[in-house]
């Protein structure tokens, strides 16, 4: 509490008494006071207590009095004070100025945050390459925060056969092998030519009575292998076991394709999209640009992370807490969280959160809080929220940060007590909110 010191000169002994009014008291009446026996003429002192909060005091808290000694005579008054007084000047005016609360009503909010993904809907395909070179990695340009660090990430591209199905376009002529019956793995080409660079994917065949083909399965997809390449497929026959050119047939080799078309490893592989630096500052999803290629991919969604985990204990301006377990909430982008905060341990607070300044804590009102999980289902969540500091509930004239766990599904509310209410912070209980009723401290 408060106070301040009336001083004064008493040119005599006895009783002087200080008379006083507060901003609350009528006008011209002076209802308080406080008396001393003086013994010894000369300086004296009166201590006089502050009752308003100086917290809640924008304009100021005015006291005005008048100090008498018991040899003046009372009467007559005017507006309250003799005239013995008004004739011998002794009456005083003391404001008080508003104090610096150390408890700030302040909102955090997580407004601004790093990239947490990035799906890929469609990953294109033909990018640059010549002769069965895969070409340059894609180029990945995400849209950079208005303010903060850009993010990036690389896009690298294949040039095998990624899998799918072969479709046997042309059974060819029949083969010289030793074992009509047999199955063989050798390699995939294209039409009349080995691949030249990468490596030559591995197809497992079977064969017919007749020593035609019968079956095509991939087995490895290899590199070398690009869309804008339209030639068909066919099969290195030297590597069979008795190697022999067909013959017969309609064709001198076999021909196959691949179904479906874009089963070639010349589009983004959603294993090699990295991205190389999350960034930050972002408070909307970004962008995503793809290029330069053939058929662009296309991103789906970009996914903004949460903002790192809170601990509200270590922004609480009480000097006393009631902490079960940790005060830690993760909050997403845009979500805020509202408590009695210490303006000195906010100037710490992570760049990721903004931190809003609502005014002196201690003039906050207080409410009754029950919280109702009757359709939360059954389990446990926390809870953190900051006591009343007039003195109402359990902790007498302080601000106080509590933080429990309540159970799901519960037939009976939870009764917080007179609580300063915008500080109450729920977590879900199986994905659903329990209730939450404000009234007024009884």
């Amino acid at each position: 509490m408060a106070s301040f010191d009336i001083n004064f000169i008493a040119n005599t002994t006895g009783v002087h008494t200080v008379y006083w009014r507060t901003y609350e008291d009528p006008v011209n009446t002076y209802p308080n006071f406080l008396s001393i026996t003086v013994t010894v003429p000369g300086l004296q002192s009166v201590t006089i207590d502050v009752e308003g909060s100086l917290y809640c005091a924008p304009y100021g808290i005015t006291y005005e009095g008048y100090i008498i000694a018991e040899c003046q005579d009372l009467l007559p008054a005017t507006n309250g004070i003799p005239d013995s007084v008004l004739s011998a000047g002794t009456t005083w005016t003391v404001v008080m100025a508003e104090q610096d609360d150390p408890c700030q009503d302040t909102t955090i909010t997580c407004n601004n945050s790093s990239i947490g993904g990035i799906t890929i809907g469609s990953y294109g395909k033909e990018y640059s390459g010549v002769n069965g070179d895969a070409g340059a990695p894609m180029t990945v340009v995400i849209d950079a925060p208005v303010s903060g660090v850009q993010a990036t990430a690389t896009a690298n591209h294949g040039d095998g056969v990624l899998g799918g199905a072969v479709i046997i376009d042309d059974f060819g002529g029949e083969f010289n092998i030793a074992n009509a019956s047999t199955t063989q793995t050798v390699p995939l080409v294209r039409e009349l030519q080995l691949a030249t660079t990468g490596t030559l994917a591995t197809v497992e065949v079977t064969f017919n009575l007749a020593a035609r083909i019968n079956t095509v399965t991939i087995v490895n997809g290899g590199s070398a292998y690009t869309t804008t390449d339209n030639n068909y497929f066919t099969i290195d026959w030297s590597a069979l076991s008795t190697p022999g050119a067909p013959t017969g047939g309609s064709g001198t080799e076999p021909k196959f394709s691949i179904t479906p078309p874009n089963q070639y490893a010349d589009q983004i592989d959603a294993a090699s999209f990295t991205i190389t630096d999350a960034g930050s500052g972002y408070t909307i999803a970004p962008d995503v640009t793809f290029g330069p290629g053939g058929v662009i991919p296309i991103e789906e969604a970009v996914v903004l992370a949460d903002c790192p985990t809170l601990d509200l204990s270590e922004f609480d301006c009480g000097t006393v807490n009631n902490i079960i377990g940790t005060p830690e909430y993760v909050l997403g982008i845009g979500e805020s969280i509202t408590l009695c905060a210490s303006p000195e341990a906010i100037a710490s607070l992570s760049s990721r959160f903004e931190a809003t300044d609502d005014g002196n804590c201690h003039c906050k009102e207080c409410n009754n809080v029950k919280i109702n999980t009757a359709l939360t289902g059954v389990g446990t969540g926390q809870i953190t929220y900051q006591t009343c500091w007039d003195g109402t509930g359990a902790y007498e004239g302080a601000v106080v940060m509590v933080t429990n766990t309540i159970n799901g599904g519960a037939a009976t509310a939870v009764d917080l007590g007179c609580i300063i209410a915008d500080t109450l912070y729920v977590e879900e209980i199986n994905g659903v909110a329990p209730t939450v009723t404000i009234t007024s401290c009884s």
